[in-house]
């Protein structure tokens, strides 16, 4: 028995030697695509944004409300043994029935997001549907963000609308946003706003102004991304950015440019993703 046991602890104590020796003290980092300072590629487009576009709720016809008092009870359908579900449709208020996004806010209500009929927020009591007509920049929302302040933001196919329970401000293309098909909005730890769209990604600042503030800074491939349609985005711990495109992930460090570093390392499936 002695004699096997010393034969199992020589067995494994070797396997781990082997382990051990081909371990690198100092391993090379992933060979990720990482764009050196030395690199010489375009900076970001900078653009200088012209005055978005606001249109106040009391200059417009009012949004749609709609009590489910009024309406057939919702369809209650067992989905398993312990919960049921209720199903909503415009039959009962609902803006449309083809859902491209859905959102809870701080305050407990419900947003979703159409693929051609504006946006619908649930209260728990009443749908109130918001179009083109009250102010919303289109009627094809694809994403749905509420900021630190409580503005509502929705990503569409027609450009960005911020609302702030009194009126709509827009942003398009033509106050500088990268691309008008928008996908996703993100707000950063500084207060800035990402957007990404189908040829781009913008970061934003609120506080942008005409004195030297640039409201719209551009990237695209030639700036260090993967590609230039941008799906989503979320921020980390540590404060760097991630984005995903579709040509691979791209993580962003915004402290990156004051080491004259370039800001945006990529990641492919070549390297392991």
């Amino acid at each position: 028995m002695k004699d096997q046991q010393r034969i199992f602890f020589l067995k494994w104590t070797g396997i781990l030697l082997l382990a051990l020796a081909g371990c690198n003290s100092n391993p090379e980092p992933l060979n990720q695509h990482i764009f050196p300072a030395a690199e010489t590629t375009e900076p970001p487009i900078v653009i200088k944004a012209g005055e978005p576009v606001i249109h106040n709720l009391k200059d417009k016809p009012p949004p749609e409300i709609i009590d489910l008092k009024a309406k057939p009870a919702p369809v209650q359908t067992p989905a398993d043994f312990y919960i049921t579900m209720q199903n909503f449709n415009t039959e009962h208020g609902l803006a449309m029935s083809s859902i491209i996004y859905g959102f809870r806010d701080q305050a407990g209500n419900l947003w979703f997001g159409t693929s051609g009929n504006g946006v619908s927020k649930y209260d728990g009591k009443r749908f109130t549907n918001y179009f083109s007509s009250n102010g919303l920049i289109h009627n094809m929302v694809r994403s749905i963000f509420e900021d630190r302040k409580g503005n509502i933001w929705f990503g569409t196919y027609g450009g960005v609308s911020i609302y702030n329970g009194i009126y709509f401000e827009n942003l398009t293309a033509e106050q500088g946003l990268a691309d008008n098909n928008v996908n996703r909005i993100l707000e950063d730890k500084n207060g800035h706003f990402w957007i990404s769209t189908y040829d781009g990604l913008s970061r934003y600042n609120p506080n942008g102004n005409d004195s030297g503030i640039e409201r719209f800074t551009n990237y695209t491939a030639d700036d260090g991304l993967p590609g230039n349609f941008v799906e989503s985005i979320l921020e980390d711990s540590k404060g760097n950015l991630w984005f995903a495109t579709e040509n691979g992930l791209s993580r962003y460090n915004p402290d990156a440019k004051r080491h004259g570093k370039k800001p945006f390392d990529d990641f492919f499936k070549a390297v392991g993703l």
